[in-house]
């Protein structure tokens, strides 16, 4: 019992010591054989017995409460905590918030782009490897697409020569396509280096194979337009997508570069950006992240404050606007190279969005910056998401005989509120409706009181519930209440309570309700507050990602 309790104490060598020093013994299996065999032969020594080492323990042992001890004396946990229990909570509640993303994201596929300046900067690419190699290790499908747009114009420029450009598209010639291989080549190399490394970094890590090559996509000429003829440059013909899933299958990550054949075995420089979105939206990616330059964000100019999410229809006017198309054509100057990044990339997200790829993520290749984009409600860059509200709206006069027809049918059976017509035709403003094909299948009433706001009458038609037409009537009114300014949203309810318990809200006492609500509230009825804190619109977004929007 003291040799159990002294190797689990956690007490240093010099504290815990074998009596009078450590004594030889025989192995146990040894003495168990010998004993097996029988007597020893006359004249040989019988096999000493095996002895445990005797520990003497401290005897000054006393329990004191974690404020009485210094720092110094306690164990060091990873991360930099001090080992007390509180900084240990702290680790511990930081893990169980990115739990229900790691396990969302496991098994999925994701396709990550990395731009040749991101790889040329040896601090930033070291970076981002290692955050790929951890994304990996936690279950993620991973294909990457590697540009190559820097390496190549210093490639160039070192052979005498300038990159050319038309229409903000590259020019390429026979000796540029040369470089254009190299320098995909050494991305690759680059790229292979560094995943591997980053394996073998984390513990548990046991790498990965890693696939690549051509033979993923088929390319053809850009051609002869406007009078310009672009050469070797390509675009993406088909991508074949079942090969790449079937080497996801297999447990190995995929590595593409923009060097593409065509089916006459010609070779073309395609353009990675175009290239990541053929093949996240061939793949039906979950998502399509794309590394951006170091330190660059998406501002509001008029706050100041960083663009954390666009809805894919504010994602199609921002970058399809004139002074971002004007940008994209303009010469490669350094004060435009940066917007025409953005441009390009924002092009390319859109198009993955409308075309069936969920989400697509623009993020710095700053340290854990992808981790925290993936992981963490907060995030870190600036996400797009598809337009999952199509259908709803703020309602009109004429859909208050709908409302009616899906309400009543709850009312008798006290889930909700009676509410008569002269009472919805008055707070018509109030209510928002979900349509398909023009029929109204579900609606919910958000009422403003200061700083918070109340959802009533939520209600889905039969034959549409199960479908997540629910979730995003609740999502669509946070979103409205955050657009207010709310700080808290609140449903009364007798019934459907646990439905709005297992989407974050909480009971609370009627005296929580603004006074103003308190000064309406049906004794009779006795109905239950339940009160959710608003913090941001990105908040909503995170609580879209756990609720089904392919079957809306």
């Amino acid at each position: 019992a003291a040799a159990g309790l002294g190797a689990g104490s956690g007490w240093a060598g010099s504290r815990l010591r074998p009596a009078g020093g450590w004594r030889r013994f025989a192995s146990v299996n040894k003495a168990k054989e010998e004993a097996a065999a029988g007597p020893t032969e006359e004249g040989s020594q019988p096999t000493p017995p095996v002895l445990a080492p005797t520990l003497e323990l401290p005897r000054n042992l006393v329990v004191r409460g974690l404020d009485d001890v210094e720092d110094g004396d306690l164990p060091a946990m990873s991360g930099g905590f001090s080992g007390r229990p509180r900084d240990g909570i702290l680790e511990a509640d930081a893990l169980r918030s990115c739990a229900p993303y790691i396990h969302r994201h496991r098994g999925s596929s994701m396709l990550v782009h990395l731009p040749g300046h991101v790889i040329d900067d040896t601090e930033a690419f070291s970076s981002v490897m290692d955050d790929l190699a951890l994304v990996r290790l936690l279950g993620v499908r991973l294909v990457i697409v590697l540009g190559c747009r820097k390496l190549i114009d210093d490639g160039v420029r070192a052979r005498g020569h300038e990159p050319v450009f038309a229409n903000g598209i590259r020019i390429t010639d026979e000796e540029t396509m040369r470089v254009v291989k190299q320098a995909a080549g050494a991305a690759r190399f680059e790229v292979e280096s560094m995943l591997s490394k980053g394996f073998q970094a984390i513990p548990g890590g046991s790498g990965c194979n890693v696939v690549g090559g051509s033979g993923f996509f088929t390319a053809q000429p850009v051609g002869v337009r406007d009078g310009v003829d672009y050469g070797f440059t390509g675009e993406v013909r088909r991508v074949e997508a079942a090969r790449i899933h079937e080497r996801l299958d297999a447990g190995d990550l995929v590595v593409l570069t923009g060097v593409g054949h065509s089916a006459s075995g010609t070779t073309f420089n395609v353009r990675s950006t175009d290239l990541a979105a053929s093949v996240a939206i061939a793949m039906q990616a979950t998502k399509l992240v794309f590394i951006m330059g170091a330190g660059d964000v998406l501002v509001d100019a008029d706050t100041n404050k960083q663009v954390q999410n666009l809805r894919l229809k504010d994602a199609k006017m921002l970058f399809g606007s004139e002074d971002c198309r004007d940008a994209c054509s303009a010469e490669d100057e350094p004060a435009t190279a940066r917007q025409k990044r953005w441009q390009w990339v924002g092009c390319s997200s859109v198009e993955a969005v409308e075309r069936g790829v969920r989400r697509a993520h623009l993020v710095s290749p700053n340290r854990g910056a992808l981790i925290a984009e993936l992981y963490t409600r907060d995030g870190y860059g600036t996400m797009i998401s598809g337009d999952v509200y199509d259908g709803l709206r703020h309602a009109r006069p004429q859909d208050v005989e709908s409302i009616l027809r899906i309400v009543k049918p709850l009312s008798k059976s006290g889930v909700l509120k009676v509410r008569n017509r002269e009472l919805v035709e008055e707070t018509i403003d109030q209510y928002h409706v979900c349509t398909r094909d023009e029929a109204v299948v579900a609606c919910g009433q958000l009422t403003q009181y200061g700083a918070y706001a109340e959802i009533g009458a939520m209600a889905v038609v039969p034959e549409y519930r199960g479908h997540g037409r629910g979730e995003a009537v609740l999502n669509y009114l946070e979103r409205t209440a955050c657009s207010w300014g709310t700080k808290y949203i609140f449903v009364l309810s007798t019934v459907t309570m646990e439905w709005f318990i297992e989407r974050g809200f909480v009971e609370v006492p009627v005296s929580k309700l603004p006074e103003e609500r308190q000064a309406i509230y049906d004794n009779e009825r006795k109905s239950k507050v339940y009160m959710k804190k608003l913090l941001d619109e990105r908040q909503v977004d995170a609580d879209e990602l756990f609720w089904d929007i392919g079957t809306f």
